[in-house]
């Protein structure tokens, strides 16, 4: 099932035109009633796994907590899956316990682009080997505490991106 835990984006990537975008309070809902939600689709259904529908799930370590709280209550571990930002997953490793708890083990990244020019120029300023290396890092984490799957999303056509940047950033994912 589709589950959504907050509306808007805090982000304002430059390609992106999504029209709730720079949203800086808390828009996340109630945790009572998520548990509720989950509660109620498992004991009626068997319900345990969830597409976050999310613009951006890890957007604050303290929403994640918040969820992860609550799942750690139910009588069942939920599988979950959505959009992160692998930036934030990199730079902020404190969100991988919450996200293990909340059983959220299918992650899709925008990282748009491996090239650093064109990165930048978009509003991703991490440099690409970080991000590679902090990605490689998460992946063997999340599977040596349960399951993991990520799917990484790259743009062609960005500002200074080359065929051949673009390839290489191919090629890095196999």
């Amino acid at each position: 099932l589709s589950i959504e835990l907050s509306r808007g984006c805090k982000f304002k990537c430059k390609f992106c035109n999504f029209p709730i975008l720079g949203v800086r309070s808390d828009y996340s809902r109630d945790a009572e009633d998520f548990g509720v939600q989950l509660k109620d689709a498992y004991e009626r259904f068997g319900v345990t796994n969830y597409y976050v529908a999310d613009e951006t799930f890890n957007d604050s370590t303290d929403k994640l907590e918040k969820f992860a709280s609550v799942a750690d209550t139910l009588k069942f571990k939920p599988r979950m899956h959505g959009f992160i930002r692998a930036d934030l997953l990199v730079a902020q490793k404190q969100q991988w316990e919450p996200l293990n708890r909340l059983g959220f083990y299918g992650h899709y990244y925008g990282v748009e682009t491996f090239n650093q020019k064109s990165g930048s120029s978009i509003g991703k300023g991490m440099h690409p080997d970080k991000l590679k290396n902090g990605l490689l890092e998460a992946q063997e984490w999340f599977k040596s505490n349960d399951t993991y799957r990520g799917v990484i999303s790259l743009i062609c056509g960005l500002p200074h991106e080359s065929i051949d940047s673009f390839n290489a950033g191919i090629d890095w994912c196999y």
